[in-house]
């Protein structure tokens, strides 16, 4: 059997879509019993569950908080829809966010901030894998998030730092300090915008192209500070 066959056979077989017996008639036999065969797909659940849950803590403490959802169920579903195809290991949730905001389409009642805190973790983990090219890194180390919800907000309350959220809209830039490397967040000011557009490549339009010079030399010289952008 070649390799590439091999691994068609045994992915379904990993994600419980088919059974032991039907893995072995397409891989052929195995040296170890079909008892410890069956053990698997138990174990890729467990690990997908504990990835996602270890990327994204406050989407699975949100999820044990809402009625109707469950986590392990969750997940499965997720990645039946959506199977692993990302370089790292939690490149498992690189999609959970899209899918959690598709889901909702037919779960209206499934909570907004839940698609909300997934991709603002999703976006820390590039961030924070994004490499040290030359340059802002906008787009790499440097992102702009917009949000239906306070997501900052929803996350602090969720570890119960913090009162409900007042659920505005919020625009983020989510960076990689450029001096200590640590992962950070703040809410983008509408001279932010304009000062990353430009670094960006981008013409300025509408209430962007109004601001003035001096406040978008101002807002460089702060994202500068924050160690959004380098000296």
């Amino acid at each position: 059997m070649s390799l590439r066959r091999f691994f068609a056979a045994v992915e379904p077989f990993l994600q419980g879509a088919v059974g032991v017996d039907a893995f072995l008639s397409q891989a052929g036999p195995s040296p170890s019993p079909e008892e410890d065969l069956a053990f698997y797909p138990s174990l890729v659940a467990f690990d997908q569950q504990r990835i996602l849950a270890e990327l994204c803590p406050m989407v699975r403490r949100l999820v044990d908080q809402t009625d109707g959802l469950e986590w392990r169920s969750l997940v499965r579903e997720f990645v039946a829809a959506v199977p692993p195809a990302h370089w790292s290991v939690p490149g498992v949730g690189e999609q959970l966010a899209d899918w959690l905001a598709t889901r909702r389409e037919a779960h209206p009642d499934q909570p907004v901030a839940l698609e909300a805190l997934a991709d603002l973790y999703w976006s820390r983990f590039t961030v924070r894998t994004a490499p040290d090219n030359e340059g802002p890194g906008i787009g790499q180390r440097v992102l702009l998030r917009h949000y239906q919800v306070d997501v900052l907000g929803h996350e602090r309350h969720l570890r119960d730092e913090g009162p409900p959220p007042d659920d505005r809209p919020r625009t983020l830039i989510v960076f990689r300090h450029w001096d200590t490397l640590g992962v950070r967040n703040q809410v983008a000011r509408l001279s932010s915008l304009a000062v990353l557009a430009q670094l960006a490549g981008h013409t300025l339009a509408g209430p962007l192209a109004a601001l003035p010079a001096a406040e978008l030399e101002q807002e460089s010289a702060r994202l500068i500070a924050r160690g959004v952008l380098p000296g």
